[in-house]
């Protein structure tokens, strides 16, 4: 083989390396694309099943349950307050 053959060989494959890393990166990239949004799915029905379960399920009986359901109870109503005041605020600073 010549030195120019060589050459030719070895550029070429420091090409296909180049490209099977950019395709592997690509790969993994639409991977990562893909893993977020389920990971987002998966939240949204978990938030869902939960209101669900609040809503129409609610075991006054089951103490792990009932204390998350009163921490939902509690928080809504603490945002209920803040946005009163908030509304209480801004209706104030209108002229």
């Amino acid at each position: 083989m010549s030195f120019l053959e060589n050459l030719g060989n070895g550029i070429a494959r420091v090409i296909d390396s180049v490209v099977e890393k950019n395709h592997r990166a690509s790969v993994i990239n639409r991977l990562r694309i893909v893993i977020r949004n389920e990971r987002e799915n998966t939240a949204r029905a978990y938030v869902a099943l939960g209101k669900y379960y609040f809503e129409n399920l609610r075991d006054p009986q089951n103490e792990e349950t009932e204390r998350l359901c009163r921490s939902v109870e509690e928080s809504t109503a603490r945002m209920r307050r803040a946005l009163e005041k908030m509304e209480e605020i801004a209706s104030k600073a209108e002229p």
